[in-house]
């Protein structure tokens, strides 16, 4: 009985052992790198959008050619002089295409693009501009 017992703790122990080795040998990607970092640096641009009054109102996109027009405003009028750059790909794909929108009016950035085909696509919009640094990821069905 007790060399059993023994035999039991000894491969409790091994295996114990073999899973660590194999935890640390193996990066799975479940947390993101620099999460802590990324995650504060995102809370503080929430706060800052919030302390702004920062409102971000697009228009829908469709297959094909599209003209995507975006307004910008916050509690003291038109966010004028940003940077607003749009980038996007389909789920399926890796690589992204980018777009430097232009500032057509105060408070309005427009740029034109074609979406070749339907399907989903992650956008993502990135704003600076010398109050704030900030972007915005939404999933979005193309038809």
């Amino acid at each position: 009985m007790k060399r059993l017992l023994v035999g039991l703790f000894v491969s409790v122990l091994f295996i114990t052992f073999l899973s660590i080795y194999q935890a640390g040998r193996h990066y799975d990607g479940l947390v993101a790198e620099n999460y802590y970092p990324k995650a504060e640096r995102f809370f503080r641009d929430i706060k800052r959008e919030r302390e702004l009054g920062l409102e971000i109102g697009g228009t829908p996109f469709r297959k094909g050619m599209n003209r995507y027009r975006v307004k910008l405003s916050t509690r003291k009028g038109k966010l004028t002089g940003a940077r607003l750059l749009i980038k996007l790909r389909m789920l399926s794909e890796n690589k992204y295409s980018h777009y430097l929108l232009k500032e057509v009016s105060p408070g309005e950035y427009e740029a034109t693009f074609r979406l070749p085909e339907g399907g989903y696509y992650l956008f993502v919009l990135q704003l600076s501009h010398p109050a704030l640094k900030t972007e915005k990821r939404w999933f979005q069905m193309v038809e």
